[in-house]
């Protein structure tokens, strides 16, 4: 109810150092966990990860399409 809101106890409240105090969160690096990072080799293990998630997809022109499933031409231009 957000008219009693101010009135109810919260549940947890943090106890500062200072108004600057973020120890209460993670820092960047825990939330964020690059492991690959950590060997230098982080950009050829970006692409290889990269080339293995989109091995099976592929990209064709419309135009293309029914030459590439033997299905004719025709078939698209006839719904037009």
């Amino acid at each position: 109810n957000w008219n009693t809101l101010l009135r109810e106890k919260a549940d947890f409240v943090p106890v500062l150092e200072s108004p600057d105090d973020t120890s209460y969160f993670d820092t960047r690096q825990d939330r964020y966990n690059h492991s690959d990072d950590d060997d230098g080799n982080s950009s050829s293990t970006h692409t290889n990860d990269s080339d293995s998630l989109f091995a099976s997809f592929s990209s064709v022109p419309l135009k293309y399409v029914s030459e590439l499933s033997g299905n004719s031409k025709q078939r698209f231009t006839n719904k037009q």
